[in-house]
């Protein structure tokens, strides 16, 4: 082989190598996860494939094997149900930011109150630390032609859909989104590149929960939520863990309604205009405050409870009888006028 013809070979392999780089499979190249700091105790952190099946009346779809979806269904017009699905790099590869598919849900035209949650055993008493990427793209992109045109969006509302989304931990390993036991990072707004969230306790128990969260201010022709790379790591066990008072550790149902559990339909009130709730199977008071449209504390306060656990059957006050307030006597021969009977505060 002459010196000329061993150049020329030499020169084809580099062109070859140079045009498998440029012209690599972009899914291949994103395929390959980015390395993480201690052990990752989720299951299937970067949501990815399978996806589980589970449609309900009122919202649910694709979920990431590993993780269950929750959602607030509100009974009157100002939350609605997303749909869950999985967002692959072949259909946008802005929306996945490791692997090959991404977690995502939406709902256009509407708001909603949703996310997704694993229960994690852990080391019992142990500090936590999850973190997950995230991001939205809720906007009001202007309809035309068949189709949004994002490029010429609404200044009514200055193009974007403020958006809320944060991340949980329930160290009780309690699966109630509305529970006052989560410990919440502070919310954000993020759009269209993806953001660390973080968030870290102390585990009160061998189990923990985590959640993610969002929320959109207005109904919006765009509204969809992005979640990858999720992380949890655990060390040393805290000094005193607390005593687990979550209600309940099994997962909510996901046919909507508080937290992913079905509607909880407000009671009568009785004759004397107070308001009671019975509860029922798979109810909690996180569930039974929003339905009620008043707060946890309130009921705990009225009913002297000193934990959230509460049984099938029991009646808990939500708030107190209708009373009349006494008549001041006057100082004339006029007869007393009876003051307008007001609902006590609750």
């Amino acid at each position: 082989m002459t010196r000329s013809t061993l150049r020329q070979i030499v020169s084809i392999l580099f062109l070859l190598s140079i045009a498998a780089v440029v012209f690599a499979d972009p899914q291949e190249a994103h395929a390959q996860p980015q390395p993480q700091d201690g052990d990752n105790l989720i299951v299937n952190g970067g949501f990815e494939w399978p996806y589980n099946e589970d449609f309900h009346a009122d919202g649910g779809g694709f979920v990431a094997h590993g993780w269950n979806a929750w959602w607030y269904n509100d009974p009157g017009d100002t939350y609605d149900a997303p749909e869950f699905k999985g967002a692959s790099i072949e259909e946008d590869p802005n929306r996945v930011r490791d692997g090959v598919v991404a977690q995502q849900y939406f709902r256009p035209w509407a708001r909603h109150l949703a996310g997704l949650y694993q229960r994690v055993a852990v080391p019992a008493g142990s500090h936590v630390r999850f973190t997950v990427y995230g991001h939205a793209w809720a906007s009001f992109c202007v309809e035309g032609n068949d189709k949004l045109d994002c490029d010429a969006r609404d200044s009514s509302h200055g193009g974007v859909d403020p958006i809320t989304m944060k991340v949980g931990i329930d160290p009780t390993g309690g699966t109630d989104a509305f529970s006052e036991a989560i410990v919440w990072s502070a919310g954000q707004a993020v759009y269209d590149n993806y953001q660390q969230f973080a968030i870290e306790a102390d585990a009160q128990g061998d189990a923990i929960t985590v959640f993610v969260y969002s929320s959109p201010e207005w109904g919006a022709p765009v509204v969809s939520v992005y979640w990858d790379n999720a992380v949890l790591t655990a060390s040393g066990a805290s000094a005193s863990p607390a005593p687990t008072t979550s209600s309940s550790n099994s997962p909510p149902s996901q046919s909507g309604g508080n937290g992913g559990g079905a509607n909880i339909e407000p009671q009568p009130r009785r004759d004397d205009g107070s308001q009671w709730h019975v509860v029922a199977s798979g109810e909690t008071l996180g569930r039974i405050a929003i339905a009620y449209g008043t707060t946890v504390q309130s009921i705990r306060d009225l009913n002297s409870l000193t934990s959230d656990t509460i049984e099938i059957g029991q009646e808990l006050l939500i708030e107190a009888a209708l009373v009349a307030e006494t008549p001041t006597e006057q100082a004339t021969d006029e007869a007393p006028t009876a003051t307008p009977i007001e609902a006590a505060e609750s």
